[in-house]
């Protein structure tokens, strides 16, 4: 997972370069990709390997979301969602859902009692 992690910021980085023509590290600043070399790192197993991830994670959220719906009438997700302040920091290894001793698609009713 965390060479992952480094590929997603690396290509972050490599973005924000051919987008806007600079990217400033520590006083140095790194001028504007080619559009070869633009094409090259688009094109590169690290670009790839991160639009595979980004487009199966969208899948797997899609696809709960909608069952969710479908059993919770009071679940309405938004793209504003991404933007409130978390309630608290979430750990990533952990199962809420068994800790809480609830299934993932229990209605949020059913999680408050």
């Amino acid at each position: 997972m965390s060479v992952v992690s480094w590929d997603a910021r690396f290509g972050v980085t490599q973005q924000e370069l051919a987008r806007n023509g600079v990217v400033r590290k520590a006083g140095e600043t790194v001028n504007k990709m080619t559009k070869d070399e633009y094409q090259r790192f688009m094109n590169s197993p690290a670009m790839n390997a991160s639009d595979h991830y980004r487009d199966v994670c969208n899948t797997r959220t899609s696809v709960r979301d909608k069952k969710r719906m479908q059993i919770d009438p009071s679940f309405k997700p938004a793209d504003s969602d991404w933007k409130a302040k978390k309630s608290f920091d979430f750990n990533a290894r952990i199962d809420y859902y068994r800790v809480l001793g609830v299934d993932e698609y229990e209605v949020q009713d059913g999680m408050k009692k």
